[in-house]
Formats: structure tokens, sequence, C-alpha cells
């Protein structure tokens, strides 16, 4: 009775820290992202670059100031959209090694000669 209850232990627990390292961390690293890309947001504003992308530079309603709004914002937005894809691989990149290392140790205790 008491080696069942070892064996169910045993394995609930490695479940257990299986769900917490992956997928409670993925939730974990993915909120991160977006709380950051919002707090990014703040700075670089493609939200209201998109919203005003049609609108004048600095309320000129002239030919120029149609032009010049539409040009500056599209490069703020393409900029600003390579930025965020940046970040993403960055965030996400440091995710996989992070859970690589727990295979990368089991690989080794099990590998050992």
């Amino acid at each position: 009775m008491i080696v069942t209850y070892l064996f169910s232990q045993f394995f609930k627990r490695i479940y257990q820290f299986f769900y917490h390292w992956y997928i409670e961390g993925f939730f974990f690293v993915s909120h991160l992202l977006i709380s950051f890309l919002e707090k990014l947001d703040k700075k670089i504003a493609i939200k209201i670059s998109f919203r005003h992308l049609f609108s004048p530079l600095y309320g000129q309603r002239n030919f120029l100031g149609y032009i010049f709004g539409f040009i500056f914002r599209s490069f703020r937005i393409f900029f600003g959209l390579i930025f965020y894809l940046l970040f993403v691989v960055l965030f996400y990149s440091f995710y996989l090694f992070w859970a690589a290392v727990p295979l990368f140790l089991i690989y080794k205790i099990f590998s050992w000669r």
C-alpha cells in the first residue's frame, strides 16, 4: 500500500515539475513579453501611428503635411514592428534555452559513463 502511494507521489511530482517548468513558464514569459511590449508601445506608439497614418503631420493640412505624415508614420511603423519582432525573438529564444535546461540535465544524468 505504501509502495503504491510512493510511486503515485513520485510520478505526480514529476508531472507537477514538468507542468510548472514548461506550461506555467511559457505563460509567465508570454505575460512578461506582452507587458514589456505594452510599455514599449508607449514610447514607439505604433498603435497611434496606425490610427493617424493618413493624417497630416503636425496638423499641417496641405499637400506636404499629408505626404510627410504618411512617410514618417510608415517608417515609424516599419521600424517599430522590426523592433517588436526583435524582442519577441529574444524573449522566446530565452524561453527555449530555459526550457531545454531540464532535458539537458536529464540527458547528462542518464548518459554518464
